[in-house]
Protein backbone atom coordinates (compact mmCIF):
# COMPACT_ATOMS: atom_id res chain seq x y z
CA UNK A 1 0.00 0.00 0.00
CA UNK A 2 1.33 3.40 -0.96
CA UNK A 3 1.73 6.13 1.63
CA UNK A 4 0.12 9.53 1.11
CA UNK A 5 3.54 10.95 0.25
CA UNK A 6 4.07 8.29 -2.42
CA UNK A 7 0.60 8.94 -3.82
CA UNK A 8 1.29 12.68 -3.89
CA UNK A 9 4.59 12.14 -5.70
CA UNK A 10 2.89 9.90 -8.29
CA UNK A 11 0.10 12.40 -8.89
CA UNK A 12 2.64 15.21 -9.30
CA UNK A 13 4.56 13.07 -11.79
CA UNK A 14 1.33 12.42 -13.71
CA UNK A 15 0.58 16.15 -13.72
CA UNK A 16 4.06 16.95 -15.00
CA UNK A 17 3.59 14.45 -17.83
CA UNK A 18 0.34 16.12 -18.88
CA UNK A 19 1.96 19.57 -18.75
CA UNK A 20 4.99 18.42 -20.73
CA UNK A 21 2.71 17.16 -23.50
CA UNK A 22 1.29 20.65 -23.90
CA UNK A 23 2.97 23.64 -25.46
CA UNK A 24 0.98 26.37 -23.72
CA UNK A 25 2.85 29.43 -22.56
CA UNK A 26 3.96 29.31 -18.94
CA UNK A 27 3.62 25.56 -18.53
CA UNK A 28 7.39 25.03 -18.22
CA UNK A 29 7.39 27.13 -15.05
CA UNK A 30 4.87 24.76 -13.44
CA UNK A 31 6.72 21.66 -14.61
CA UNK A 32 9.80 22.93 -12.75
CA UNK A 33 7.71 23.98 -9.73
CA UNK A 34 6.15 20.54 -9.27
CA UNK A 35 9.45 18.77 -10.04
CA UNK A 36 11.08 20.75 -7.22
CA UNK A 37 8.21 19.82 -4.93
CA UNK A 38 8.76 16.15 -5.77
CA UNK A 39 12.44 16.47 -4.84
CA UNK A 40 11.49 17.70 -1.36
CA UNK A 41 8.79 15.06 -0.97
CA UNK A 42 11.23 12.26 -1.82
CA UNK A 43 13.35 13.48 1.10
CA UNK A 44 10.21 13.45 3.29
CA UNK A 45 10.58 17.21 3.68
CA UNK A 46 7.22 18.87 4.43
CA UNK A 47 8.40 21.90 2.44
CA UNK A 48 7.42 19.91 -0.67
CA UNK A 49 3.80 20.12 0.49
CA UNK A 50 4.12 23.80 1.35
CA UNK A 51 5.58 24.51 -2.09
CA UNK A 52 2.67 22.70 -3.71
CA UNK A 53 0.13 24.72 -1.72
CA UNK A 54 1.98 27.94 -2.64
CA UNK A 55 1.22 27.20 -6.30
CA UNK A 56 -2.50 27.75 -5.69
CA UNK A 57 -4.41 30.99 -5.18
CA UNK A 58 -3.87 34.51 -6.36
CA UNK A 59 -3.22 35.95 -9.78
CA UNK A 60 -0.81 34.00 -11.93
CA UNK A 61 -1.20 30.85 -9.84
CA UNK A 62 -1.54 27.30 -11.07
CA UNK A 63 -5.32 27.77 -10.82
CA UNK A 64 -5.03 30.13 -13.81
CA UNK A 65 -3.51 27.48 -16.07
CA UNK A 66 -5.81 26.22 -18.80
CA UNK A 67 -4.69 23.67 -21.36
CA UNK A 68 -6.12 23.91 -24.89
CA UNK A 69 -6.75 20.16 -25.18
CA UNK A 70 -10.04 19.45 -23.38
CA UNK A 71 -9.03 15.93 -22.30
CA UNK A 72 -5.73 17.11 -20.85
CA UNK A 73 -7.44 20.06 -19.16
CA UNK A 74 -9.94 17.73 -17.49
CA UNK A 75 -7.10 15.49 -16.28
CA UNK A 76 -5.12 18.55 -15.11
CA UNK A 77 -8.05 19.88 -13.08
CA UNK A 78 -8.73 16.48 -11.50
CA UNK A 79 -5.07 15.89 -10.59
CA UNK A 80 -4.71 19.47 -9.40
CA UNK A 81 -7.57 19.05 -6.94
CA UNK A 82 -6.24 15.73 -5.66
CA UNK A 83 -2.71 17.08 -5.29
CA UNK A 84 -3.92 20.11 -3.35
CA UNK A 85 -6.07 17.99 -1.02
CA UNK A 86 -3.32 15.45 -0.27
CA UNK A 87 -0.71 18.17 0.32
CA UNK A 88 -3.12 19.99 2.65
CA UNK A 89 -3.82 16.74 4.55
CA UNK A 90 -0.10 16.03 4.97
CA UNK A 91 0.55 19.57 6.27
CA UNK A 92 -2.27 19.21 8.82
CA UNK A 93 -0.91 15.84 9.96
CA UNK A 94 2.60 17.29 10.25
CA UNK A 95 1.32 20.25 12.28
CA UNK A 96 -0.63 17.94 14.60
CA UNK A 97 2.51 15.90 15.29
CA UNK A 98 4.61 18.92 16.25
Amino acid sequence: MMSDVQILIKKCEDLIEILQNDDSAGVDHWVKWFAQSISYLKELDVYGCRKILDAYGGMGSFNDVSLPDATNETKRKHLSTEIYEIAQKLIKENNANH
